[in-house]
């Protein structure tokens, strides 16, 4: 969705591993860093993947479905962007414009 919107990005797939993303955050110096779960089961590796990043000045977000009851997004250190993905798209795209002008 974010490269259809013109903004590039590197998709890292499904269930990135915790190493892979602090990687590539640091070797692209990425200005957002944003996971996405859909399934409860996978919750726990997105968050994972986003504590590993916090060392970054990545802004830190997710979105999915995995995360729309406020319980779930507890202690996360990332901004919720939602559970609508198109709409989450529009929301980085947005916030990359704000930064870079």
């Amino acid at each position: 969705m974010l490269s259809h919107a013109r903004v590039g990005c590197v998709n890292l797939g499904a269930q990135v591993s915790p190493a892979a993303l602090a990687t590539a955050v640091d070797t692209t110096s990425a200005q957002t860093a944003v996971a996405v779960s859909h399934l409860a089961r996978h919750r726990a590796a997105a968050v994972s993947a986003l504590r590993a990043v916090e060392h970054s000045s990545a802004t830190l977000s997710y979105a999915g479905a995995a995360f729309r009851t406020t319980a779930t997004r507890h202690a996360i250190p990332a901004r919720y962007l939602g559970g609508n993905l198109s709409d989450a798209a529009t929301e980085v795209r947005t916030q990359l414009l704000r930064t870079t002008g």
